[in-house]
């Protein structure tokens, strides 16, 4: 779920469903709470200039911490990908980790003949 709103999750995901997306994430969570699954839920969070403001990674996280899931939030290397590197996230983000997504198809189209 790359967003914390309609607007911002739909930038990337065509045709998604933010409220939908969010409702799947809580009735997952639910149901292994209720199971007492040892299932670790992650959400993954792709950075993208469209959805990397300090109001959209802090209302994840707490969406995350809400719903009881683990939040990982990924960098990529893709043209629109977020300028902010890990010193300046770790402040808003907390613990929350932070991966490297490579986007091969980025990687392709970029490679030298």
């Amino acid at each position: 779920v790359d967003g914390t709103d309609q607007a911002s999750y739909s930038a990337f995901r065509r045709n998604g469903d933010y409220a939908k997306c969010v409702a799947f994430m809580k009735a997952i969570a639910e149901a292994a709470r209720e199971a007492k699954s040892p299932t670790v839920l992650r959400w993954k969070y792709i950075l993208f200039n469209h959805n990397d403001s300090d109001d959209h990674l802090k209302k994840a996280v707490e969406t995350a911490a809400s719903i009881g899931v683990k939040i990982v939030f990924h960098q990529t290397c893709s043209a629109n990908r977020s300028g902010r590197g890990i010193s300046e996230l770790k402040p808003i983000i907390g613990d929350a980790e932070v991966e490297f997504y490579l986007d091969k198809e980025f990687l392709r189209k970029a490679a030298v003949p």
